[in-house]
């Protein structure tokens, strides 16, 4: 069950856990430091779904993403399915990007992530994410 990691969420998919490290803005544009870390004892493939990422504020507005990566992918030029082989037991970094988010948005209500290993697509759930100016 996703448990509170500091100030910031963390979540599970499979053998990996997703946490959030930082939630930040930059004029209109909202980003999240992700940590994804593979507890299986082998690399495994991990896919972040493009398609599926969405956020919420508290006044109902919905955004899709615009921009991601993971380790040393992203989608610049990917379709919706962005990852790589993940090694075991090493935290690997990404980033989401969410662009023209009104600013009087200073909490996410609810992040809609999307996780994959190449068999369909996974929501695990962050919710109340400060976003930090």
């Amino acid at each position: 069950s996703p448990g509170r990691h500091t100030s910031f969420n963390s979540g599970k998919f499979r053998s990996f856990t997703i946490d959030i490290t930082n939630c930040y803005r930059e004029g209109d544009d909202i980003f999240f430091d992700i940590v994804v870390t593979n507890h299986a004892n082998d690399p495994a493939l991990f896919l972040l779904c493009r398609h599926v990422l969405k956020l919420y504020d508290r006044n109902g507005g919905a955004y899709d993403t615009t921009w991601v990566s993971i380790g040393t992918e992203n989608s610049n030029n990917l379709g919706t399915h962005i990852g790589d082989k993940l090694p075991s037991e090493v935290p690997v970094k990404g980033k989401l990007r969410f662009r023209n988010i009104p600013s009087e948005v200073t909490t996410i209500k609810l992040l809609e992530f999307g996780a994959s290993q190449d068999d369909g697509c996974v929501k695990v759930n962050f919710r109340d994410i400060p976003v930090a100016e």
